[in-house]
């Protein structure tokens, strides 16, 4: 009788460890979750350094802003009025520019561009550089969750068919969607005189 029980062990041991390695090995050969994935595959809109960006053209329906870095380094608005950028408003969107990844390539037929905002887009911003030329980014709709855009980098100037579009981070939106007064640097106040003591 003993030796039964021992055998009947051994076999409940040999099985545990038969499926508790396969189990391992099945394990090991699974592809990581997809939010790991995302995150691998991400990739950059475009490969630029915020400071090989020398001008940008923010064009919004009918409106556009023209701004231009000087041989100081400082931003201008060149138009709709000539005036100096405010700086932190420009990096905010050159950041955004030089930063900005991609998660996710759809490739839709064109016919579809308006389920994606991008037969009239929210805006358009062309980059100019040191050494790439130019490059285009068009802005579309918001995504299905609403935490991110559709948009077209470097898009044909005539459409073709199948577009390719991509998905940017939502801040573009708070990037671009500013009164013409906010791009405008403020004047610094002067210091007024103080009353010298009695």
């Amino acid at each position: 009788m003993g030796t039964g029980i021992q055998t009947k062990t051994l076999i409940l041991v040999a099985t545990a460890a038969i499926l508790g390695g396969s189990l391992y090995l099945f394990q090991q050969k699974l592809p990581p979750p997809a939010s790991e994935q995302a995150v691998t595959s991400a990739k950059p809109v475009f490969n630029l350094q915020e400071s090989q960006i020398t001008g940008l053209v923010l064009k919004q329906g009918e409106q556009a802003l023209k701004l231009e870095r000087d041989d100081q380094g400082d931003w201008q608005i060149l138009e709709p009025v000539a005036a100096r950028a405010e700086t932190g408003t420009v990096v905010f969107l050159l950041n955004l520019i030089a930063t900005a990844k991609t998660e996710k390539s759809l490739t839709v037929p064109l016919q579809t561009a308006d389920e994606f905002g991008l037969a009239e887009p929210i805006a358009t911003i062309e980059i100019s550089t040191l050494a790439q030329g130019t490059h285009r980014l068009v802005l579309g709709g918001l995504t299905f969750d609403r935490n991110q855009l559709y948009a077209q980098a470097d898009p044909p100037i005539i459409p073709t068919d199948p577009l390719t579009i991509i998905v940017v981070p939502l801040q573009f939106l708070d990037a671009i969607n500013k009164p013409l007064q906010a791009w405008k640097a403020q004047p610094t106040p002067t210091p007024s005189a103080s009353p010298s003591p009695p």
